[in-house]
């Protein structure tokens, strides 16, 4: 963990640093050759990831295997669509009282 902190610092300092973006959504797509993922912040567009199937794959491969490691470590992390699940059945639960 420590080498990507330090990589971090490394690429903040580098003139070809673009900056950090958040998001808390994000669309994905694809054409004949790549595949594209247009990065959202409350519904809005703020960056657009377009990368090779080769990349996407290998991408996918790293978030499974981080997603993994986070949940090992802290238990489960919902998906968005889990998480909406769990509300609207709280407030279900909430409402029958």
């Amino acid at each position: 963990m420590s080498e990507i902190i330090e990589e971090t610092r490394e690429v903040k300092q580098s003139e070809d640093y673009k900056g950090e973006i958040y998001f808390n959504g994000f669309e994905v797509g694809f054409s004949n050759s790549d595949a594209s993922i247009h990065l959202r912040r409350n519904s809005e567009t703020v960056a657009l990831l377009n990368m090779s199937f080769g990349t996407l794959k290998t991408l996918s491969i790293f978030l499974t295997d981080l997603i993994n490691d986070i949940e090992d470590r802290t238990g489960t992390v919902n998906s968005i669509p889990e998480f909406k699940k769990k509300m609207e059945d709280s407030l279900l639960r909430e409402n029958e009282k």
